[in-house]
């Protein structure tokens, strides 16, 4: 079954995901969210009951997310999937996507995800190096991700090789 899960995310992210297969840009925003807690892991000290994926800014991929993972679990634990309208309010998480509205605050998280070993989303051109891990975009009409694997390897996540193998683009 596992082998079926790893072939299906891969599927998924050779072709990325066309915004208007799955209905808008947020939904395909949360596949890709969700597919990413398949491909990377967090340290042992990050092992807590939930698994907790925020949202800075972005309402819209917040429903699809919430929606997405009803149901779901990574590594036997439920997901929990919190909206922070400011990042202020940014508490723990394993997971934060930083929507494009809110770029003006990626310094001040980047060294909370750093010592709290937080996977960095974004979604706008630089975010790459403003210190996300991974940044999802819209290329020719389908959802794709760039990653740096020094900004991972910064907040001690790591990650299976499909994760860079898959990326539009890689520094």
């Amino acid at each position: 079954m596992r082998c079926i899960k790893i072939i299906f995310v891969f599927c998924v992210f050779c072709s990325g995901i066309r915004a208007q297969q799955v209905g808008s840009i947020a939904e395909g925003q949360a596949i890709f969210i969700y597919n990413f807690t398949k491909l990377i892991a967090w340290p042992e000290t990050r092992k807590e009951n939930q698994f907790i994926i925020g949202i800075l800014g972005n309402f819209e991929t917040f429903n699809a997310l919430k929606e997405h993972t009803k149901q779901k679990s990574v590594s036997g634990r439920n997901i929990l999937v919190k909206y922070f309208r400011k990042a202020s309010e940014v508490d723990a998480c394993h997971m934060l996507m930083i929507a494009s509205s809110e770029m003006k605050e990626f310094a001040s998280i980047v060294g909370k995800a750093e010592t709290e070993s937080i996977l960095l989303i974004g979604e706008k051109i630089g975010a790459i190096d403003e210190g996300a891990a991974i940044n999802l975009l819209l290329v020719g009409g389908k959802i794709k991700y760039e990653m740096k694997s020094s900004n991972l390897t910064k907040c001690q996540l790591k990650y299976v090789s499909q994760l860079e193998g898959l990326a539009y683009k890689k520094y």
